[in-house]
């Protein structure tokens, strides 16, 4: 943020494009282009998920503006290997300069800490870098507190009765990396998250005490938030992927508030909207680490909700699809085409993920060898309508296809064969041809296209 108020000092046209943007990712682009900026940055770019990649190129509108984008080292996998980008870590060390300067404010102020044991400038300075190497607020909790980071963390929320550590773990939930949409989330809207029923006044002194405790924070327009989101995801981490009964009651008060706010509201730019899709996600679930049980109760508790939404059902296909749970997952894929999401690409190609898986584990039936190949050329349409923006149906395409083919080519008739391996290689081709920007799709193809070669080298004489 520095370097684009710097560059607006000076009199560059500057854009900022923040984390909590809620205007479609075609608005801001074309916002972007017609103010012709000359600089602009990202914040948190792995939010636009496989369309960052493009999102950027156009940016820069052929080199005419300067695009930074920032990312998590977590994220990085969603940064394209042929993007032709310079690389500035935020992690690089401070300067001996840097580390002098910060032991100074700390002497002046009486907060030298773990660091007075050491009388010799150097000497602290050096001890200063050590703490320093994952975190510079980890450091200075460190030399103030006495206490390790994740210890003062964890002894923080051990100290909290059951309400105070309710109403923490959901607003470190909605400010952690892994759901954050917005900062903050409004003081009303969070009484009745985690009031069961009306809202309760026990809730509401809940609230005001971790304002007074400064463990929260609340603005000046109302809304509540986690001092700095690095403890946010730290509180997920050492303490609440710990405690999944907690996180589970945390998962379900969130999931229910926001489904019955925006469980019928269509417009994907709704604040509420966005929260509960990403609430949703089969891969959060994973992520936080709930045992299955306690994540099918979750799906189970919203469907009165949102029992026509499409995305709801996507989601519980998904999650089924992760757990190898295939007849279950064809059921959610199915229920999810029923209900509006026929043609949407996600819900084509989970549907296509789990054809193809359940051909390929009973090969011999002909009705399911079928849904395969009708699978395929679902797949072959979204690949092919979407283009760079399905990457994953590109990844499932050649990863699933090929290993279908691998176990059902000896009851495939030649045509079907020949067909199947035309549709798969021209997915793979097209990929290549649109500059397809994906680590996993680079992985699935130096894995199955070798694969594939080999296949059609056993069935020397099929055209391909």
């Amino acid at each position: 943020m520095q370097c684009a108020y710097r560059l607006h000092q000076e009199g560059s046209v500057v854009g900022w494009v923040d984390r909590s943007a809620t205007k479609s990712l075609e608005m801001i682009l074309a916002e972007a282009l017609e103010l012709e900026l000359d600089a602009i940055f990202v914040d948190d770019v792995d939010i636009f998920g496989s369309r960052a990649a493009s999102l950027l190129r156009e940016l820069t509108r052929g080199g005419k503006t300067v695009v930074v984008a920032a990312v998590r080292n977590t994220k990085l996998d969603f940064v394209p290997s042929t993007l032709r980008a310079a690389d500035v870590s935020a992690d690089d060390p401070l300067s001996d300069d840097d580390l002098r300067s910060l032991i100074k404010v700390l002497k002046t102020h009486g907060l030298l800490g773990v660091l007075k044991q050491h009388r010799w400038p150097f000497r602290r300075l050096e001890e200063l870098r050590r703490m320093c190497e994952h975190s510079l607020l980890v450091a200075m909790i460190q030399v103030v507190t006495g206490q390790l980071f994740e210890d003062k963390v964890r002894s923080e929320f051990e100290q909290l009765d059951d309400g105070q550590a309710l109403v923490y773990a959901t607003i470190c939930v909605l400010e952690s990396a892994e759901v954050f949409k917005r900062r903050g989330v409004d003081s009303v809207d969070l009484l009745q998250i985690v009031s069961p029923g009306a809202p309760s006044a026990r809730m509401e002194r809940a609230i005001a005490s971790l304002i007074h405790m400064r463990l929260v924070v609340r603005g000046s327009n109302g809304m509540i938030r986690c001092r700095q989101r690095t403890i946010a995801d730290t509180v997920i981490k050492v303490v609440l992927k710990k405690r999944t009964s907690l996180l589970g009651e945390v998962m379900k008060s969130l999931i229910r508030f926001y489904a019955g706010y925006a469980g019928h509201i269509d417009d994907s730019n709704n604040p509420y909207r966005r929260t509960m899709v990403r609430l949703l996600n089969h891969a959060l679930m994973i992520e936080f680490r709930l045992p299955d049980d306690t994540v099918r109760e979750i799906y189970d508790s919203v469907q009165e909700f949102l029992d026509y939404d499409f995305h709801y059902w996507l989601q519980r296909g998904e999650f089924e699809l992760q757990r190898n749970h295939l007849g279950i997952a064809a059921n959610y894929f199915q229920s999810a085409r029923g209900c509006g999401g026929e043609g949407d690409y996600k819900v084509e190609t989970g549907w296509a993920s789990v054809t193809l898986r359940r051909s390929a584990e009973d090969s011999s039936d002909s009705d399911k060898r079928q849904a395969a190949i009708a699978a395929l050329k679902a797949l072959d349409d979204v690949c092919r309508t979407r283009g760079t923006s399905s990457e994953h149906s590109f990844v499932v395409m050649a990863r699933a296809g090929t290993e279908w083919l691998e176990t059902v080519y000896k009851f495939l008739l030649e045509r079907d064969f020949s067909v199947s391996v035309s549709t798969i290689k021209g997915v793979i081709e097209l990929g290549r041809k649109i500059s397809l920007d994906s680590f996993q799709f680079d992985r699935a193809v130096r894995e199955y296209e070798p694969r594939l070669s080999r296949l059609i080298e056993r069935n020397r004489g099929v055209p391909t």
